[in-house]
């Protein structure tokens, strides 16, 4: 099993289109094949950081994710609407 930690850090201005935008990433990742679990969690001590907490059967399964062009699409879309560069685990 591989899980993934990646968090962005969002202004409350663009909060509400960033929550649709993730939430359409969050269901379309759910339907791929080796996606066990994906999440999304609002950060208690920091109130602009939200975490994509993923989990998959593999390395291959989570590669193929991805390169999706629904991911790189809706990626692209968060990236715009964050103001600093998160982190991105992968365990």
């Amino acid at each position: 099993m591989v899980r993934v930690v990646s968090t962005k850090y969002v202004k409350e201005e663009n909060l509400q289109e960033f929550l649709a935008v993730a939430n359409q990433m969050i269901e379309h990742a759910l339907s791929e094949k080796g996606c066990i679990s994906y999440q999304m969690k609002k950060e208690k001590t920091d109130e602009d950081r939200w975490a994509f907490l993923e989990e998959w059967e593999d390395e291959d399964r989570l590669n193929s994710h991805l390169k999706t062009d629904f991911l790189k699409e809706h990626a692209e879309k968060l990236n715009a609407l964050t103001y600093k560069k998160g982190d991105l685990l992968i365990f």
